[in-house]
């Protein structure tokens, strides 16, 4: 006698889930045609900002870590070479660049935003306005001064006054506080530039 058992019908296949992306609503009249979802795209762009803003913070930190290796070498290139030999090879040379600047100037920069109400956490759009500012600020600084007379060539009439150590000083100290530059960081990258133009020599 042949098996009276019906045979289970094979189990369907689960539908696919349909994914909605988190910008559109379905059309309830038109499922093929996404409605823009205008909150949901703000809400996904603050999102973007939050996140901008704590990856500023983490490039900050690695280029603390990049600052305190950089001065332990004479020159960019030699530093360029070690950091090739290091975990930190996959990191550009430009990103580097904004990693160390962004640890050197961090103070200036959040007072600079805040100043100047600076949402965008871009460190090159960041760069290029500060160093703008710093420029404008620097001419409107510097004093319009004329030499002394009677000691200059035939024709010339005028001869600039040369400055001491402590007038250096000074004026450096004016340039850091004008520009919102730690003094401390800037001696580190003064006295890396003085090795740098000696090995030069």
């Amino acid at each position: 006698m042949k098996n009276a058992t019906a045979r289970k019908a094979a189990p369907k296949a689960a539908p696919k889930a349909i994914l909605v992306t988190p910008i559109a609503t379905v059309n309830v009249k038109d499922t093929s045609q996404p409605v823009p979802d205008l909150v949901a795209c703000a809400k996904a762009y603050k999102g973007l900002i939050v996140k901008a803003k704590n990856n500023l913070v983490v490039l900050k930190d690695i280029g603390i870590v990049l600052n305190i290796i950089r001065g332990d070498f004479e020159s960019d290139k030699l530093y360029g070479k070690h950091i090739a030999t290091t975990e930190l090879k996959i990191m550009s040379k430009n990103d580097r660049s904004d990693a160390q600047w962004l640890a050197e100037k961090w103070d200036a920069i959040c007072a600079f935003k805040a100043k100047k109400n600076i949402e965008s956490n871009s460190v090159t759009y960041l760069r290029k306005l500060m160093n703008k500012a710093a420029k404008a600020s620097t001419t409107d600084a510097k004093p319009a001064t004329k030499g002394e007379k009677g000691k200059g060539k035939a024709g010339n009439g005028t001869e600039t006054k040369s400055l001491d150590c402590v007038q250096l000083a000074e004026m450096f100290m004016e340039l850091c506080a004008t520009n919102s530059v730690d003094p401390e960081m800037a001696l580190v990258t003064f006295n890396n530039a003085v090795k740098a133009t000696r090995k030069t020599k």
